[in-house]
């Protein structure tokens, strides 16, 4: 190999993969915690409804968290899009 020449490795990018366990969490803890608000509330007031009620509403909230804080991700711009940027 020539000197300066870089040898191809895999991009990895720390940002992207941190964003999507990110998104997991979310949404295995808005699961979690409403569905044991509703299997608690369960256990006190003698039904069986509240749990199926607390892990679909968590579902929903936790998707909907998502969607406030990663839905409106730009895509970055490119030369062509961004004419400040110098051209070589």
């Amino acid at each position: 190999m020539a000197q300066g020449e870089r040898q191809h490795q895999p991009r990895h990018d720390a940002a992207a993969a941190t964003g999507a366990w990110d998104i997991v969490a979310y949404l295995l803890s808005g699961i979690l915690v409403w569905g044991g608000a509703g299997w608690l509330l369960d256990r006190w007031l003698g039904t069986s409804f509240l749990l199926p009620v607390g892990i679909l509403l968590g579902g929903g909230l936790s998707t909907y968290a998502v969607y406030r804080r990663y839905g409106s991700i730009e895509p970055p711009a490119t030369n062509d899009e961004n004419p400040a940027s110098p051209t070589a």
